[in-house]
């Protein structure tokens, strides 16, 4: 576990979006960062690291192996699941529709690039943009 972390927070991952290119993976023993790099339309190139404390690294047995294998696949799935939709977005019958309450980092993202067609100035402030 890394240090610092009680009670329920030894249960819980927390994942955060530093807005635009920068995603945060806080588990209980570990953070892995997910850094996206626009490749060209309809393409971005993702990489992630993982952070241990380092009296993790330095303990008897130290082998991140099993993590790094479950997370590399989880998000390989994501990426698949992601270029679905992007394949999709290029349909004749797409139409778009309502975000999710947790999608707010995505609304905030499709109103920047709104703004931004319109010749406006992003929204500034908390929460999701509008």
């Amino acid at each position: 576990m890394l240090r610092g972390l009680s009670g329920r927070s030894v249960r819980e991952v927390v994942y955060l979006v530093v807005f635009p290119t920068l995603l945060l993976s806080l588990h209980p023993d570990d953070v892995m960062t997910h850094v996206l790099s626009p490749l060209g339309p309809g393409r971005t190139g993702v990489r992630c690291r993982w952070a241990v404390a380092p009296e993790a690294v330095a303990a008897p047995g130290f082998d991140p192996a099993g993590a790094v294998e479950l997370w590399d696949r989880t998000n390989r799935q994501d990426w698949t699941a992601c270029a679905s939709v992007q394949r999709g977005l290029g349909s004749a019958h797409w139409r778009p529709g309502p975000l999710g309450p947790d999608e707010d980092g995505l609304c905030q993202f499709v109103t920047m690039v709104a703004r931004a067609h319109q010749g406006r100035a992003p929204a500034a402030g908390p929460g999701p943009a509008r």
